[in-house]
């Protein structure tokens, strides 16, 4: 090979030079989809995230409205009251232990 790049061939540089371009021209574009499949991963996993934490915050939204309209209607037997106040606990205690237990284990 070095001989056929040490005779100076115009022809035998324009072949090697044509080959090196071509070799970055692939790493290139291997470097282009790399970063590509990695950006669309962090947005899917942006996007079921946030869905997640949608879908759940109307859950738990839904449940405390029909929690809290039993047990302030009049009507409501104790029994439904008493569940009533028992679903509010634990939603209430449930979103006051997500959001203040995520933030001390950022700390730790």
């Amino acid at each position: 090979m070095d001989k056929f790049l040490n005779s100076q061939s115009p022809l035998a540089e324009d072949i090697v030079t044509s080959i090196i371009q071509r070799e970055n021209e692939d790493a290139a574009v291997e470097r282009r989809i790399k970063e590509t499949d990695a950006q669309v991963k962090r947005w899917k996993g942006l996007i079921q995230t946030s869905v997640m934490y949608i879908v759940g915050g109307i859950l738990i939204l839904f449940i405390g409205i029909a929690s809290y309209v039993i047990l302030t209607n009049p009507k409501a037997e104790n029994d439904e009251k008493s569940w009533a106040r028992t679903t509010l606990t634990s939603l209430a205690t449930g979103v006051i232990g997500f959001l203040f237990g995520k933030q001390g284990s950022k700390d730790s």
